[in-house]
C-alpha cells in the first residue's frame, strides 16, 4: 500500500505566555486525500535542547479525528530552571501517522532555536507645565532569524490622585495617555505593561512559531510646578540670606566676600526655564524645577507634596525673555552662540585654545562684572575666571563680544549663552530681552507682539550667526522688515533682542 509521505505535514508553537503553564502546541496541518482525515491517528515523538524526550503511543493517539477535525495536541515546554527562558538549541519532533490504506508514514523535522529576549522599555514624558502625561513603549522587538513579531499590548496604569483613592487607566497601543476624566492630575503614577510576542522563524523554519510575554512597571510621580513669582520670590529671599550670611544656616561669618556663585547658578537656571517655556519646549522642563528646589531648600532634595487634584496650564507669563525683573542686582542675559559656519558648522565641535566664540550683542562694560555660563546642558556651566585652572576674555565691537577660552571647551553649535550682570552699571541700562520666535511663513516681514512700544536691537536667525549691521533690519512698530538679509523662511526659529 502507498503512505502518506506526499501529504503528511505539521507546525509547532513554543508558547510560554502562560508561565504557570509553558507549552508545545503540535498541529497536523496535512492536506490529505479526500475522506483520509477522519481515519487518521498521529502520535509525537519530541526531544528538546536538554536530550529529554517524550514519545507517543497509539494505544492513546496524540492526533485523532474529533468529528470535524484534528485539533493541535499540546505538551510540555521545558525552560531553564535558572530563568525560566526557553532553551536555546535544537528541536528534533518526529511524527508517525496511521490511517485506513496506507502504510504508516514518518515525518521528522528540526530546527534550532537562538531567541533573546527583549528587554522592555517604557518611558514616560512628563509635561506638567501644558499639561501632558504619557508613556510609550520603546523596547526594540526584531531580532535576527525571524520574521517581524507581532506585538500585543496591555497596559494598566493606577494613578493615585486622591490620598488613598485610585484610579486606572488601560490601553492597548505603543502610547498611553494618563489624561483621567480628561484630567492629569498631581499624583503618584504606577504603570504596567505586558506584551505578548509571537515570533515565526525564517524560513525554511516557518513552520515554529515562539510565543513569549513580557511584563515591566514604571513609576512616577508629577507635581504641580511652583508658579515664575513663587519661583522669583524664593531666588529674592535666596539673594537677601546670602548678602545677611544666613542662607543655608549661614556660610559666611562677618567680614567674609559674598558668594553669589549659588544665586548665580540659580538664576541660569532660572531663565533657561522660562525661555524653554515660552517657546513651547515644555517636555522635561520639572528637571529644571527640581534643580532649583533643591538650591532652595540647601539639602539637595525634594520636597514636593501632591495636591491630588488636576495639575493646571502653567502661566508662561506671556512674552519676553524671562529675565529677572530689575529688582535683582543681577540680571541675566541670553545670546545664542553665533559664529562663522568656518568655526562652527554644527554638531558638538571643540573650541580650542585661543578659539573664539562671537557672541552678540554684549553691552560695552567691565568684563569683570559678567559672569559666563553655557546654557544647554544647565549644570554644564563654565567657571568664572576666579578659577585659577581656566579663565575666559571679553573684548568688544560696536554691538558683538568676542570670548577667547584659556583652555578646549565644548561647545553646541547654536546653545544658549548666559551672562549674569550687575544692573547698578549705567551702561547696562536695565538690560536687553530678547524673545525667540517661528517664522510662520517665508518672506521679507514678520510681526513680533512683543516689540510693541519696544525698541529692537538685533536679531539672531537658524540660518545665519547674526546680524553684524543693525540697519539691514528696520523696525515699523511691531513688524520687522528683513529683506535685506535675504527675509525669513517658513519655520524659521529667530530670536529677537530689543528694550
Amino acid at each position: 500500500m502507498p503512505d502518506l509521505s506526499a501529504y503528511v505535514d505539521f507546525s509547532v508553537i513554543l508558547d510560554k505566555s502562560d508561565a504557570d503553564n509553558p507549552v508545545i502546541t503540535f498541529t497536523d496541518i496535512s492536506t490529505y486525500p479526500d475522506g483520509v482525515a477522519p481515519t487518521v491517528t498521529g502520535v509525537v515523538s519530541a526531544t528538546q535542547p536538554d536530550r529529554i524526550s517524550r514519545d507517543g503511543s497509539f494505544t492513546s493517539p496524540d492526533i485523532s479525528w474529533n468529528g470535524s477535525e484534528l485539533p493541535p495536541f499540546n505538551f510540555e515546554l521545558r525552560l531553564n530552571d535558572t530563568d525560566e527562558s526557553f532553551q536555546l538549541g535544537g528541536y528534533t519532533f518526529t511524527y508517525i501517522v496511521k490511517a485506513t490504506g496506507y502504510d504508516d508514514t514518518t515525518k521528522t523535522k528540526t530546527f534550532a532555536l537562538a531567541y533573546s529576549q527583549p528587554e522592555l522599555l517604557i518611558t514616560d514624558s512628563e509635561d506638567v507645565f501644558t499639561p501632558q502625561l504619557l508613556v510609550a513603549d520603546y523596547t526594540v522587538y526584531p531580532q535576527e532569524g525571524f520574521a517581524a513579531p507581532t506585538i500585543s499590548r496591555a497596559w494598566l496604569a493606577y494613578i493615585r490622585y486622591a490620598g488613598t483613592s485610585i484610579a486606572s487607566k488601560t490601553g492597548t497601543g505603543a502610547l498611553l495617555d494618563l489624561a483621567y476624566n480628561t484630567y492629569y492630575y498631581d499624583a503618584h503614577y504606577d504603570v504596567t505593561l505586558t506584551t505578548t510576542l509571537t515570533y515565526i522563524l525564517n524560513s525554511p523554519d516557518g513552520w515554529v512559531t515562539v510565543i513569549d510575554q513580557l511584563e515591566a512597571t514604571n513609576q512616577f510621580d508629577a507635581y504641580t510646578p511652583p508658579t515664575l513669582a513663587q519661583l522669583r520670590t524664593s531666588l529674592a529671599t535666596m539673594k537677601t540670606e546670602i548678602e545677611a550670611g544666613t542662607w543655608c544656616g549661614g556660610r559666611c561669618g562677618c567680614g567674609c566676600n559674598i558668594d553669589y556663585t549659588p544665586y548665580t547658578e540659580a538664576v541660569a537656571i532660572y531663565d533657561q526655564l522660562v525661555a524653554q517655556g515660552q517657546n513651547g519646549e515644555t517636555i522635561g522642563l520639572q528637571t529644571y524645577v527640581e534643580q532649583l528646589l533643591k538650591i532652595f531648600n540647601c539639602s539637595g532634595l525634594l520636597t514636593q507634596v501632591h495636591t491630588n487634584v488636576p495639575i493646571p496650564a502653567y502661566d508662561w507669563e506671556n512674552t519676553g525673555s524671562g529675565i529677572i525683573p530689575d529688582t535683582f542686582t543681577l540680571i541675566r542675559v541670553q545670546f545664542r552662540v553665533g559664529v562663522p559656519t568656518s568655526i562652527l558648522p554644527s554638531g558638538y565641535p571643540i573650541m580650542n585654545d585661543g578659539d573664539t566664540v562671537y557672541i552678540i550683542p554684549v553691552p560695552v562694560v567691565d568684563d569683570s562684572e559678567l559672569v559666563f555660563y553655557m546654557g544647554v546642558p544647565v549644570d554644564r556651566y563654565v567657571p568664572d575666571d576666579t578659577n585659577p585652572d581656566f579663565y575666559y576674555e571679553i573684548s568688544y565691537g560696536a554691538l558683538n563680544a568676542v570670548i577667547t577660552f584659556s583652555q578646549p571647551v565644548s561647545i553646541y553649535s547654536g546653545v544658549k549663552i548666559n551672562f549674569m550682570q550687575n544692573i547698578s552699571n549705567a551702561s547696562f541700562n536695565g538690560g536687553l530681552q530678547s524673545v525667540e520666535i517661528t517664522a510662520p511663513t517665508t518672506g521679507n516681514t514678520l510681526t513680533v507682539a512683543a516689540l510693541a512700544s519696544k525698541t529692537f536691537v538685533t536679531a539672531t536667525t537658524g540660518t545665519q550667526a547674526f546680524i553684524n549691521d543693525v540697519s539691514q533690519v528696520t523696525q515699523s512698530g511691531t513688524v520687522l522688515d528683513f529683506t535685506a538679509v535675504g527675509g525669513v523662511t517658513a519655520g524659521q526659529k529667530i530670536t529677537i533682542f530689543y528694550k
